[in-house]
């Protein structure tokens, strides 16, 4: 859907050229790129080896000199502004339910979403994903090959603290 909706908004041409695939495994050659960015919460969904995975396919397919950017939600920060339950009322009528737990000995964030439609018909989704600490993440990309790993709290270079969210930058 969301491919979908990239290619209707491009102009037609050679670039941008667009690919679905599981990052764990990805379909390009190794070192074609100068830059890997993952954005937002891309990790977490797949257990830490296919978390590790994905960042040895990340430094697989970048040229030498190149860099790898992860933005992500981290531990620390996932603690400070963590809230049980959450709702939110939705433009037409509806209403979106979220209630989330936290298992500290897996570090997940347990979330189930449940959607109350104008009628009353309710659907529940239920998901979870590993919410890394700045140190588990780094180790990944060391482990992975990389050999220089700097954390931010954003992408100005802004000290990384519980307040901000992560950005990694490896080469």
């Amino acid at each position: 859907m969301l491919l979908a909706e990239a290619r209707g908004r491009a102009n037609d041409g050679e670039w941008p050229r667009w690919v679905q695939a599981d990052y764990r495994e990805l379909p390009f050659e190794d070192a074609s790129f100068d830059c890997v960015t993952n954005l937002f919460s891309s990790l977490g969904y797949w257990g830490d080896e296919g978390d590790r995975q994905a960042i040895r396919e990340f430094r697989r397919v970048l040229r030498p000199g190149g860099s790898l950017v992860v933005e992500t939600m981290h531990r620390d920060r996932l603690m400070a502004i963590y809230t049980a339950h959450f709702w939110e009322e939705l433009p037409e009528g509806g209403l979106l339910i979220e209630d989330r737990q936290i298992d500290y000995e897996r570090g997940l964030s347990v979330v189930r979403h449940e959607l109350v439609e104008p009628d009353g018909t309710r659907i529940g989704v239920p998901y979870e994903f590993r919410v890394y600490t700045a140190t588990e993440l780094i180790a990944f990309a060391r482990d992975a090959g990389f050999e220089h790993v700097s954390c931010y709290g954003d992408f100005d270079k802004t000290p990384l603290s519980r307040d901000t969210r992560l950005v990694l930058v490896a080469s």
